[in-house]
Order: C-alpha cells, then structure tokens, then sequence
C-alpha cells in the first residue's frame, strides 16, 4: 500500500516511515480499544513516541533490520482452538514491512503459524521459528528467508 501522509489524512493500512529520532520500536494497543497491536518506535528516552503502522491487526514479535528500512513482524490470525487469549492464538504469519516504500508483504502463510524477530547479523537472512510435529514429537524448527525473499530454508532443529 505506499504512504499517504501529504495531507495529514492517515489511510488504515498504512505503514509510516520512522523518524530520526527512533532507536527503539515496541507494539502496543494504546490507541486502540481492541486487542490490535500497532507498531510504534521511540527515542532512547522514551519520548518521541510515533505510531508507525495503521491497521486493524494484532502483531506481536517485531525486529527491525540494521539499515532501518525493514520491520519483520509476526501478524496473528485467529484462535481456533479456544480458550481464547492472549498467546493462544493459531493462526500465525510473518510479514515484512518496507518503511521506505511503506509496503507490507506476508511471507508466510497463516497456518503455519511462524513467528520472528530476527535478521541475521549481516542482514541476508531473516531467521523464524514455527511448529513441527515429527514422529510424535512436539517442538520448534528455525528457517531462515533470503533477504531477497526468494526461498525458505529449513536451519535446524530445536
């Protein structure tokens, strides 16, 4: 969706660039009434609080990229297997948001459930976790996605 700010008007969806002054981005639903998490970033003081996504979504693990163009950022979906609340939630997907072109792309599909924070150190690779199920066995794998988001490679094991 590309920014929208020349008038002042915000359109939902969209995804603001960060001001100079951040050097620390957080989600939190303080200006909404839902359980919709936006991101926002902030100075090292904690002032210069701006809001930096729109929308309607609930994202919860965010990590920007060492050039502070990309925010990777894990969307949550649905609950479908109740109870209901916060961390029970199944229907996970990573995204990608370009702060300079304020686009937002879904990298993962919502039924498998990845969730991340992390670039590599050379900013190549974005790393993630999801589910795995293997011979009866509950647990983790890491993947990691090349930075041109070509392909998703399966790490190791946890």
């Amino acid at each position: 969706m590309g920014f929208i700010f020349t008038t002042g008007i915000i359109i939902l969806g969209c995804v603001r660039p960060l001001p100079p002054s951040a050097q620390i981005i957080f989600v939190s639903n303080m200006d909404s009434a839902t359980r919709a998490n936006e991101i926002y970033s902030m100075d090292e003081n904690g002032g210069n609080i701006t809001q930096i996504t729109y929308s309607h979504y609930r994202r919860e693990i965010i990590g920007i990229d060492k050039t502070k163009r990309y925010i990777i950022a894990t969307r949550v979906g649905n609950d479908t297997n109740p109870p209901a609340g916060l961390g029970n939630e199944d229907r996970k997907s990573l995204w990608i948001l370009d702060l300079e072109t304020g686009d937002e792309r879904r990298l993962t599909e919502p039924a498998n459930n990845a969730e991340g924070n992390s670039f590599s150190p050379n900013g190549e690779w974005i790393v993630f976790e999801k589910p795995m199920h293997y011979a009866g066995e509950n647990g983790e794998q890491v993947y990691g996605i090349y930075s041109r988001f070509i392909q998703i490679e399966a790490l190791s094991l946890i």
